[in-house]
């Protein structure tokens, strides 16, 4: 009985041991918020108009769910085709997940999120899904895709602890490593339709890597950085990268690569608490020592301390932006009570931004993110676009609506359908409008309706876009064959069209025609809403398309009986 509770002893130091010496898994509790920048992969393929995303989980429980967390998005700081970016210290929420994942890879305008571990090692491993930054017609504004899911992509087996994941000009790349005396780090990179293991690192002789060691990972943009120590004990960086022809998909086992070490020289910090980035072409390590943020470059083997904060929260994140050489750290501050105390979890907490350049350190934004509050510079550029845009257009449309002369002859039966009915009516298509961009899009009618963005879930301008375009689609269609939009059906209203003064009684008034008259319904509502109140009962979009909306006689009675 004595040596089995020696031997239980035993078993839970080793195990004990293995787990202080590996560090965990990556996430905050470890003083970490899951963050990814992507490297600038231009130089890879020739590509000059690849610019660097950054991506940030951040908790932001409700009431029903105490992980719930935001993936913010950090844009581009640098335009494309000449148009700007996005002004410094800018956030914008991308995406509600129910969880918070446990790795994040930025590789261009993709990110990819590691959610688990499930199981123990060899068990069912990091499901992996992936969200897409898409950029919109209004700079430094970005759309994201696909709206209420995620993309899912093969999960990766958990064969040891995950050290990270990293963006690369081939894919997600993943270190697993749990230090001991013969567990060597393996890499795997994310192909089409499976993780595929690469190449290992060298561990032979004094220039090996120690596997008893912790190890990390970084991507710049010539490749993959695994940063350890020698077996001499030498802080290195091994470079890897896909042996050029060996890419072709198939039921390989291991992936060819080659690893050619660099030393790093001695660093000026220690290494417990710290991350590798690559920046481009540079190598940074962000140190946290207390509550203290310092970033560290190498070059030549040499490091320098390049920047440093004080009063840096925990935990946090920290991304490297390639394409300008910037490094970003976020966090989030304390939020205050009614009474100024602090300590609710659920009252929304400011997230707190520093961006510095990584080569010099010149400090670019300290202090609340740029994109708090209902508008954003951004926000404001759109909005002004846009008041603008229907300023002009009602003022060259609505005040000649006026210029239509004459009265329309109608049916025997049919009279001019009041503003009552027409309003009504277009408040239910606006609502069938909703319900088609959720079938198709998966957007909540809220998602499509948050013009300002005031919601992680707001779509902002291009939800307006989804519906306007929806709404122009559907009714074109049913006015075109029928005369009836569901709004007019319920309404008790249809549209007829004109024909030398004479409005024709028959179904449907044809494609061109209901186009016409619902490009200024739904481009122009103002313009539509004006033209209901005006004598004829017609707006500019049914004086040009030559239509008229009418109600009939029988509807009426028939209710009032």
């Amino acid at each position: 009985m004595r040596r089995m509770r020696i031997l239980l002893v035993l078993i839970a130091v080793i195990a004990a041991g293995r787990v202080c010496a590996s560090g965990g898994e990556p996430g905050p509790e470890r003083g970490v918020f899951p963050s990814a920048g992507s490297a600038r992969l231009g130089s890879q393929g020739g590509r000059a108009d690849v610019v660097s995303h950054g991506w940030i989980a951040l908790p932001e429980p409700t009431a029903l769910n105490a992980s719930a967390t935001v993936l913010a998005h950090v844009p581009p700081r640098a335009g494309v085709g000449g148009t700007p970016g996005a002004d410094d210290g800018v956030l914008f929420p991308a995406t509600r997940l129910e969880a918070m994942p446990a790795a994040i890879a930025a590789c261009d305008d993709r990110v990819y999120l590691l959610f688990g571990p499930q199981g123990v090692y060899g068990g069912a491993g990091y499901r992996v899904l992936s969200l897409r930054a898409i950029p919109t017609p209004i700079a430094g504004m970005y759309a994201y895709e696909p709206r209420g899911l995620l993309d899912a992509h093969p999960s990766l087996l958990r064969v040891a602890d995950l050290r990270g994941v990293v963006g690369t000009p081939w894919g997600p790349v993943a270190l697993m490593h749990t230090p001991g005396p013969t567990d060597a780090p393996r890499v795997f990179r994310l192909d089409s339709a499976s993780w595929i293991e690469t190449s290992a690192i060298p561990t032979q002789g004094a220039e090996g890597l120690d596997v008893s060691s912790p190890v990390w990972i970084a991507s710049e943009a010539a490749g993959v950085l695994v940063v350890g120590r020698t077996r001499g004990g030498a802080l290195s960086a091994w470079a890897g990268r896909p042996v050029e022809g060996d890419l072709a998909p198939g039921e390989r086992v291991v992936e060819l690569w080659t690893w050619s070490r660099r030393p790093l020289g001695v660093p000026g910090f220690g290494l417990e608490g710290t991350q590798f980035l690559g920046v481009g072409r540079m190598l940074n390590a962000v140190v946290r020592e207390g509550d203290s943020i310092s970033i560290w470059s190498e070059a030549g083997g040499h490091w320098s301390r390049v920047a440093s904060r004080e009063g840096a929260g925990s935990p946090f994140g920290v991304l490297g932006l390639g394409d300008v050489s910037r490094v970003v750290a976020a966090w989030q501050g304390e939020a205050p009570m009614a009474d100024g105390a602090t300590g609710d979890p659920l009252r929304p907490r400011p997230v707190m931004v520093w961006e510095v350049s990584g080569a010099t350190g010149l400090v670019m934004h300290d202090g609340e993110a740029a994109r708090r509050g209902p508008l954003s510079s951004q926000d404001l550029r759109a909005l002004i676009v846009l008041l603008l845009g229907s300023t002009a257009a009602v003022l060259l449309f609505v005040v000649r609506v006026g210029d239509d002369p004459g009265v329309v002859a109608l049916p025997d039966g049919a009279e001019i359908a009041s503003p009552s009915r027409r309003i009504s009516a277009a408040l239910i298509d606006v609502g069938v409008a909703l319900g088609a961009v959720w079938a198709v899009t998966g957007a909540t009618p809220g998602a499509v309706l948050d013009v300002l963005r005031i919601t992680p879930e707001g779509l902002g301008v291009v939800g307006v876009i989804d519906l306007v375009m929806a709404g122009f689609v559907v009714s074109t269609v049913m006015e075109g064959v029928f005369g009836r939009t569901v709004g007019k059906v319920v309404a008790g209203c249809e549209v007829l069209a004109v024909v030398d003064r004479r409005a024709v009684d028959r179904r449907g008034v044809g494609l061109r025609r209901a186009a016409i008259r619902n490009a200024v319904r739904w481009g122009l509502p103002p313009a539509a809403l004006l033209g209901v109140f005006e004598p004829g009962g017609r707006h500019r979009g049914d004086a040009v398309a030559r239509t008229i909306v009418v109600s009939r006689f029988e509807a009426e009675a028939e209710q009032q009986g």
